[in-house]
């Protein structure tokens, strides 16, 4: 199983350079960090991640995308492996913030 999650923020073009100093993206990046070394990252979902994230930010919303299916030949086990891969993005907006953050979380597993 592969999960990857990026965090980020959503904002106009012109605010990109001001990003890398950005201190309320990286605490809500370093907070994730820690929650996640608790975790085993192979199995830990989009719920789970929006549940952590509901905590400091109860208004926090979840939209994903169309789960999908796909067939997959492993050469080691000599069969295919039926991978799923799941999509989503979490939502909101720090206090005292215009500009959300967005928390991408992309999980992909085969069985």
């Amino acid at each position: 199983m592969t999960t990857t999650i990026r965090i980020g923020r959503k904002t106009p073009f012109t605010k990109s350079d001001a990003l890398r100093e950005d201190e309320t993206l990286y605490e809500e990046a370093q907070k994730l960090g820690e929650w996640l070394a608790t975790k085993d990252i192979a199995v830990v979902t989009m719920a789970q991640v929006l549940t952590r994230t509901k905590i400091d930010h109860p208004e926090a919303t979840l939209v994903r995308e169309t789960v999908w299916y796909e067939w997959v030949w492993d050469p080691v086990e000599q069969m295919y492996v039926l991978k799923c891969h799941d999509r989503g993005t979490i939502s909101f907006v720090p206090d005292g913030d215009t500009d959300p953050i967005q928390i991408r979380i992309e999980i992909s597993a085969g069985y």
